[in-house]
């Protein structure tokens, strides 16, 4: 696994940030965030291509998510709306898939449409930490570099004993 270390916004954001640690980490953080893509806003504009109420407020959450953990840039918007267009359909499709007669022949054709729709939004949506697999692995990376920053405190304080004797 990757060794990813946590950004300061993502320790606040969790209740983890220790001033004492990582008032560093927060001068270099503040120097990215003036040169970074990453958007600092409290909010994205839903675009006009997305009409269907749910979705709306799903894209509301989601953004002001991905936006409190400093992770969204103005380039993740097209597919971010591309993926909430692919939602909007997939919901209208639902509602024929759900009224439709398993024994009849436009059955297996709303099924396909449903699970080609549903493919690729769980495609962009992956991207986003949508799914509970992606959040796993967000969490497991997050605990894997916690645990390689332990261990590199710990040799390093093996090393300060071995160069103190």
């Amino acid at each position: 696994m990757p060794n990813i270390k946590k950004s300061v916004e993502l320790k606040k954001f969790q209740g983890t940030y220790r001033k004492d640690r990582d008032a560093e980490a927060e001068k270099v953080s503040d120097v990215l965030k003036a040169t970074s893509v990453i958007l600092d806003a409290n909010s994205v504009s839903c675009p006009k291509t997305i009409t269907d109420k749910y979705c709306r407020k799903y894209w509301k959450l989601l953004t002001k998510n991905l936006l409190s953990i400093k992770v969204l840039s103005g380039a993740d918007i097209p597919q971010l709306e591309m993926m909430f267009v692919y939602l909007q359909k997939l919901r209208e499709v639902q509602q024929y898939f759900l009224a439709a007669d398993p024994a009849d022949e436009v059955f297996d054709l709303m099924q396909a449409r449903y699970e080609k729709l549903e493919k690729r939004f769980n495609t962009i949506a992956g991207k986003y930490y949508i799914s509970p697999a992606d959040r796993a692995k967000l969490k497991i990376d997050e605990l894997t570099a916690v645990k390689a920053q332990q261990d590199i405190l710990k040799n390093q304080s093996a090393i300060g004993r071995l160069i103190n004797k």
